[in-house]
């Protein structure tokens, strides 16, 4: 019904699905859709919905996917503790799993409710990179009246959602450089030695370039005075 449906739909035109209690949307659905200006809402109930544009869907990229949501409590604790209160300090902030698994292979924008009472914060949401063992960055979305916001995604993994006063793209970035910037004495040495110059190196540098020009100065002397020296000698033998 969904594939014929969007088949039927004008470019520019938007369509609104009833999940009716599942989840997963077939892959002709989104092959349908493909380099058209057409979104599909896809309504999962509870305040889930999914939107996708047909201009961003990848030919040969798409299966079929699962949009199943868990938010809060419901969600999976594969991200450790550790890793969130890096991120989170005092903030507030909720884990999101998603059913599916692996790149979407278009964008979607996913609608959730995350509270009433954080009306007018954003929500930031944050991936969790299983490989690195750190939270990404993701995007943000200022959070509306009823306590539903917009967020992006392209892939499905276990996310976090932080809220706070403004979004924290800023913060993240900041938070990059510093973890790539060399050491506090500005040396970016591989080993992690010292390889920077201080005044007591450059002034015992210098008293030893200068013990070494009197002990040359001298040598010379010496050698000047041995040559004369075997210089009389010679005449007074002759």
């Amino acid at each position: 019904v969904i594939t014929a449906e969007a088949k039927a739909a004008a470019e520019g035109e938007n369509l609104v699905v009833d999940m009716n209690g599942t989840s997963v949307v077939p892959a002709d659905v989104f092959e349908e859709i493909q380099g058209k200006d057409i979104t599909i809402e896809f309504d999962l109930g509870n305040g889930i919905t999914w939107k996708v544009n047909g201009l961003s869907v990848q030919e040969g990229k798409v299966g079929d996917i699962d949009f199943g949501v868990k938010l809060g409590a419901d969600a999976a604790d594969t991200i450790p503790v550790e890793v969130i209160n890096q991120v989170t300090g005092e903030r507030m902030s909720l884990n999101l799993s998603l059913a599916y698994e692996g790149t979407f292979g278009f964008e979607a924008v996913l609608t959730v409710k995350v509270g009433e009472d954080s009306a007018g914060l954003f929500a930031n949401l944050f991936y969790y990179n299983e490989g690195t063992g750190k939270l990404e960055f993701m995007c943000a979305g200022e959070i509306r009246e009823d306590g539903s916001v917009d967020l992006n995604f392209s892939h499905a993994s276990e996310y976090t959602i932080v809220i706070d006063a403004q979004s924290m793209e800023q913060e993240a970035a900041a938070a990059l450089t510093d973890d790539a910037a060399p050491n506090d004495n500005g040396s970016d040495a591989a080993d992690g030695t010292d390889q920077s110059v201080t005044p007591a190196t450059v002034e015992d540098t210098t008293t030893s370039y200068t013990w070494l020009i009197l002990l040359a100065v001298l040598a010379a002397l010496a050698l000047s005075g041995i040559v004369l020296a075997l210089r009389h000698r010679k005449e007074s033998e002759e």
